[in-house]
């Protein structure tokens, strides 16, 4: 061991400045880390490529003399490009993953160790909410069963190809299922969401209501005001809406996408196949729950500290 372990090392964080989850994970760690944060690549012993394609936002004769880590939070088999991944892989060493289906992939391509880390959640921006008080502060007034989707739907520049990883299809096939046995409102957060809003607009037995920008205090009540949430995905890196939901003990059903399987109970993983469902007792809520708190933003850093300590050259005796 060359060097003190509590605090030398540092760390330059590129995140995809895309405002996307994965900027607000790159804050949580900057402003949680014991580690140093480098303001400057050039100063960092480590770079952290904190999304897969950000390597094309930095010198590469950099990252060649630096140690290089890269997350991979989920990839599309339909749209993998070898050759932009045989260039980034040249300059990585490490690779982080958070399922066992991403490592699995990065394995057929690269001979880099793959470490697989666990996404976190921060109980202090999310955790249980009173229903009716939430329906209150967001002026939802509904008689209908209310079901929500938090997740990006369209690609493209048209904004209504979908975004069929996301499984934006299989969410309204659900939904009109749904509809026919009784109204439905759905509730709808975030941008890009006009495959849905436009497949739905012709059926009287659902009504659709779009926040498209709510605050984080707002997307915490639209999950506390829901009977359910559904994340109909195919492919997956997170959810954090698994996450999200589950520490708020709001009744979810998934696909076996990402950590669904990791954290949700079982009776909450739904076959893409098969959607006749009922929803999550309250004994598969409070399981659920259990497991997203052993996500806690404060104890997964630290394993993320841990983890950079021992794959840095400088620190490995």
């Amino acid at each position: 061991m060359t060097a003190d372990t509590q605090g030398t090392l540092s760390v330059y964080v590129l995140q995809a400045n895309e405002d996307w989850i994965t900027d607000v994970h790159a804050q949580d760690f900057k402003r949680t880390t014991s580690l140093r944060v480098a303001e400057r690549p050039d100063d960092a012993d480590i770079v952290w490529l904190h999304a897969s394609w950000c390597w094309t936002h930095i010198d590469p004769s950099l990252l060649s003399r630096k140690t290089v880590v890269c997350t991979v939070h989920h990839i599309v088999p339909e749209k993998f490009d070898p050759h932009s991944f045989a260039a980034r892989d040249s300059f990585v060493d490490v690779y982080f993953v958070y399922t066992s289906e991403t490592a699995a992939f990065i394995r057929r391509h690269s001979s880099r160790p793959i470490i697989r880390i666990a996404h976190w959640i921060d109980t202090d921006k999310w955790y249980p909410v009173e229903k009716q008080a939430a329906r209150e502060r967001i002026r939802l007034e509904s008689q209908r069963v209310v079901v929500g989707s938090f997740q990006r739907d369209t690609e493209g520049r048209d904004l209504v190809s979908p975004k069929l990883e996301k499984g934006p299809d299989v969410l309204c096939d659900v939904v009109e299922r749904l509809a026919a046995r009784e109204p439905v409102t759905l509730l709808l957060g975030g941008w890009r969401r006009e495959y849905i809003i436009n497949r739905m607009s012709s059926n009287s037995r659902v009504s659709v209501i779009h926040m498209r920008l709510p605050t984080q205090d707002v997307v915490r009540d639209m999950y506390a005001s829901l009977d359910f949430y559904l994340c109909t995905s195919r492919v997956e890196g997170g959810p954090m809406c698994v996450l999200e939901a589950a520490i708020m003990r709001v009744p979810i059903l998934s696909t076996p996408v990402g950590i669904a399987s990791d954290i949700l109970h079982p009776s909450q993983i739904i076959s893409p196949s098969r959607w006749d469902f009922s929803l999550p007792t309250g004994d598969a809520i409070e399981y659920s729950h259990q497991r997203a708190a052993r996500r806690r933003l404060t104890d997964a850093i630290k394993s993320y500290d841990g983890v950079f300590r021992h794959i840095h050259p400088m620190f490995v005796s």
